[in-house]
């Protein structure tokens, strides 16, 4: 037998203060006057032990355990039973000569279960209970109304009772959880088998992805070695047609000697010429020259007097079609007035007329008050307004009583619906409670018969989990493996998606200037690397402050920079970015004092529009391109004047933006677009 030495109630229900009760080795009993709390220890105990039923502990809900202080005191906020057992015969699988057991509620609702003062689970506590043969819903513990319950309870139920306690019940419940488990494996691996489906063919048409870039990346080095020999060939072609441009180019330097000593001996003979027509101007100036002074000094009087009349008379012309244009209006203005004057003249003769018949209305209104008044007396119709008055009160307090009648008899329906509405379920669990029974009567026969076969489904349960996990394990691996192959495949495609769009764009820029080289589109100038000479040692630091800027083409208009545009849309060439001579806005020059300040200070070259030499009409083109830029040495220098403060680029080829972002690292040496 277990012995209760003491328990522990604070917070729960009755019990606000901490209360300890002390049990004997013997017998012990409760006595107490109705309402001193003797059920709440039963409940207290029944709590403690285990049991999950807030109704079996006589409340709707977990949270009405604890001490809700009456109305004059301040209730608890939580609820604590702490139950303490004798171990000295070792009826726990427990070292320690004592076991407490503490369960506290909290004002949510959940509880907390400890074991010696350390936090357990329910089961945990369920467990070594019944290790010492204490369960919190057995029949060891008999509540209030449980006798006349086991009286009154049929032959069925009692044997149900005596399964319980026998001890097979628990075996029955072991049975259900084994077979849901066992559906839940069957689930499980159903699951397991339709996603293994899915990744097969999925990595089918992974399969078949990969069997495509590989091809694709054979036809593309085929593709890279056909365009090298393309080009190797274009290579050929191009230095005869330079050689016979050459050829070309000293003859016709030939013939440019010939026709320069040509135009010489023309411009010689211009030069005689010349001579002698300014000899004769001047003997003409010297004989007419008093007669051509007075002549010319009369047409300048002439021309001012001609002008000022002419003056004179817009002048005229304008005040006269002023005047017309006054008379109009004076005239316009006359009509309204008359119309108006009319308007007023027939409202007044409406307003009299009305004033008249008021005025012998109110005469007539007068008359009749002095015969009503003679008739009727004025303080009966006083007496008439208290009765009314006292009329009004007694039907608004008639009214209030309906109002409460109404509501009285609202509130009774309710209860007799809510009581109806218990009445209904109470027959519908009879009722079902009746079936249980009826089912179960015939498998209790077959209750020995399963045992055997219920350990046969735990073994066969054990494999089956084990063989899960392993499909589990599996499936993870190759989870992870689809996830690299797809990374690895988006990479490859944002690669090929760069590449494409740079070899467009490259394509774009070439044909452009092959227009220009052919003259099939006039005004473009070129490159915006071609237009600008620079130092080896700042290329690669202008390069990188030029950006993609540094690929513009320069045309002369808006219309140039169109015509290219629409050649490209037309021919499906790529896109390209032009700057027209005619549009290009230049920056503000930044009056920022810190910039020249940092151009004094070591380890700064200068502005990158001061490193670039370029002919005058394409200032504004490198100072788009550019801007504040500066150069510096390095990252270091950089940082040491302030990243942020203005937008520098080192001569090893890092960059550091004026909003603080920093670009830079390795840098392959490349050839392509870029400064000559």
């Amino acid at each position: 037998m277990t012995r209760i030495n003491k328990m522990v109630l604070h917070g729960f229900k009755s019990f606000a203060k901490r209360t300890e009760l002390l049990f004997g080795e013997r017998f012990n009993c409760i006595l107490g006057p109705n309402g001193s709390g003797k059920s709440n220890i039963g409940d207290a105990l029944c709590f403690v032990l285990g049991r999950s039923s807030a109704k079996a502990l006589r409340a709707e809900k977990s949270s009405n355990l604890i001490y809700n202080g009456g109305k004059a005191k301040k209730p608890a906020s939580f609820g604590e039973v702490s139950i303490h057992f004798d171990n000295s015969k070792k009826s726990f699988p427990v070292e320690d000569q004592e076991i407490k057991v503490t369960r506290i509620v909290k004002q949510s609702g959940q509880s907390v279960y400890k074991i010696n003062d350390k936090t357990k689970t329910r089961n945990e506590i369920v467990e070594l209970l019944s290790a010492a043969k204490i369960n919190p819903d057995g029949y060891n513990i008999v509540l209030q109304g449980d006798i006349i319950r086991f009286v009154e309870m049929s032959g069925i139920e009692r044997r149900q009772i005596i399964e319980e306690i026998s001890g097979m019940g628990v075996y029955e419940e072991k049975k259900e959880k084994a077979l849901r488990e066992l559906e839940r494996v069957d689930e499980h691996l159903k699951e397991a088998e339709i996603i293994l489906a899915e990744r097969n063919t999925y990595l089918k048409e992974l399969k078949k992805e990969r069997d495509h870039a590989m091809k694709y990346k054979e036809l593309s080095d085929k593709v890279n070695t056909n365009k090298a020999s393309y080009l190797n060939i274009k290579i050929l072609k191009h230095e005869k047609a330079k050689q016979k441009l050459l050829d070309e180019i000293t003859e016709y330097k030939k013939k440019l000697e010939k026709l320069q000593s040509e135009v010489d001996d023309q411009k010689k003979q211009i030069e005689e010429k010349k001579s002698s027509i300014t000899q004769i101007t001047n003997e003409i100036e010297q004989k007419g020259e008093k007669e051509q002074v007075s002549m010319q000094r009369e047409i300048e009087k002439l021309k001012v007097d001609v002008a000022t009349q002419k003056t004179k008379i817009d002048t005229y012309k304008n005040e006269i079609v002023k005047v017309k244009q006054r008379k109009q209006q004076l005239l316009s203005d006359l009509k309204d007035n008359e119309e108006n004057i009319a308007k007023l003249s027939r409202e007044k003769d409406a307003l009299a007329k009305d004033v008249q018949k008021k005025t012998s209305e109110m005469q007539q209104v007068e008359v009749q008050l002095k015969k009503f008044k003679e008739k009727r007396g004025i303080d009966t119709a006083t007496d008439i307004d208290k009765q009314l008055e006292e009329i009004d009160k007694v039907s608004d307090e008639k009214q209030k009583e309906i109002t409460q009648l109404r509501e009285q008899q609202q509130n009774m329906l309710r209860e007799k619906d809510k009581l109806e509405f218990q009445l209904n379920n109470i027959e519908e669990q009879i009722k079902k409670v009746k079936e249980v029974e009826r089912e179960n009567a015939g498998q209790i026969t077959e209750l020995k018969n399963k045992k055997s076969l219920f350990k046969n489904t735990i073994l066969g349960l054990n494999s089956v989990l084990t063989k899960d996990s392993e499909l589990a394990a599996s499936l993870g691996d190759a989870r992870r493996k689809l996830l690299m192959t797809q990374e690895e495949y988006s990479k490859l495609n944002a690669r090929n998606m760069v590449v494409k769009e740079s070899s467009m764009q490259n394509i774009a820029v070439k044909k452009i200037m092959e227009c220009k080289t052919k003259n099939v589109i006039r005004g473009i100038h070129g490159l915006v690397s071609d237009l600008g000479k620079v130092n080896a040692k700042y290329s690669l630091a202008l390069e990188v402050a030029a950006g993609n800027r540094i690929q513009s083409i320069v045309v002369d208009d808006d219309k140039v920079a169109a015509d290219c545009i629409k050649y490209l849309k037309s021919n499906r060439l790529g896109i390209a970015t032009f700057i027209p001579l005619n549009k290009i806005r230049v920056p503000e020059k930044n009056q920022n004092t810190d910039i020249k300040k940092i151009l004094k200070s070591e380890g700064v070259h200068d502005l990158c529009t001061s490193l670039v030499k370029y002919e005058p009409q394409y200032k504004n083109v490198f100072l788009h391109v550019f801007g504040d830029t500066i150069v510096v040495n390095n990252i270091d220098v950089a940082r040491r004047i302030g990243i942020g403060t203005a937008r520098m680029a080192t001569i090893d080829g890092d960059l550091c933006e004026g909003t603080g972002v920093m670009r830079g690292g390795f840098r392959e040496k490349k050839h392509g677009v870029g400064f000559k």
